[in-house]
């Protein structure tokens, strides 16, 4: 069989349930050079999914899919470049990969990217870059449930707050705060957003965050402009 007909097969074996067949056929079609594959193996390898956990081999394979410019593979291989798996620890690859990923529409990679440029991890620090790649998150259409969605939205509304990295906006960065509690679908007891956010400004270093943010609220709650 083509390299293509051992991928499809793979993906049968796996909507099936067989991940012991599933790993051979993707490994059948990997050793062929089928990108996608590759990716497949290394899944397999780095859940134990058909064949023994192995991180080390888990890499190796996303690797080879990561050189090829498959997105997937390139943050999974940052993300266990990040944890560590060889033993060392390499924050400039790490950072690399994941910007190729981020670049490609890799969400997830697009939020570790943002937070090594504002902590100068791998990289030069750069807050106007970090605004850049949490904006991409936080306006990302993807579902919140899978994404750290609501997590840029923070941390786009605290840059706002803060000024860092742009034009200090506390109206922008309510705003954004609102955006994030909005999307938080469930609470144990429920709030309306407004308690949502002031909970949310306990957190920061900033005590008066909630006094100077609620002038653009009005009595009922409602976002309003100055």
């Amino acid at each position: 069989m083509t390299a293509e007909e051992w991928y499809q097969e793979g993906l049968k074996a796996y909507e099936n349930s067989d991940d012991k067949s599933a790993f051979e056929c993707f490994r059948e079609a990997a050793e062929q050079g089928h990108t996608n594959a590759e990716y497949e193996v290394g899944m397999c390898y780095l859940d134990g999914d058909g064949v023994y956990e192995d991180e080390y081999e888990a890499a190796k394979w996303f690797r080879k899919a990561a050189l090829k410019g498959h997105a997937e593979a390139q943050f999974e291989l940052a993300e266990l470049l990040e944890y560590n798996y060889y033993g060392y620890s390499s924050s400039e690859e790490t950072f690399g990969w994941y910007k190729k990923a981020a670049d490609q529409g890799n969400i997830d990679s697009a939020f570790r990217v943002a937070k090594m440029y504002y902590g100068g991890i791998g990289t030069e620090q750069s807050n106007e870059k970090a605004m850049e790649y949490y904006l991409k998150v936080a306006n990302s259409k993807e579902d919140p449930f899978d994404y750290p969605i609501e997590e840029a939205m923070r941390e786009t509304a605290w840059l706002y707050y803060f000024g860092r990295g742009v034009k200090k906006n506390e109206y922008a960065a309510l705003k954004w705060l609102k955006k994030s509690v909005e999307l938080i679908r469930t609470y144990p007891n429920p709030k309306p957003w407004t308690e949502n956010v002031a909970a949310l400004c306990e957190k920061t270093s900033d005590r008066n965050a909630w006094l100077n943010l609620k002038k653009y609220i009005d009595k009922d709650g409602n976002l309003i402009r100055n």
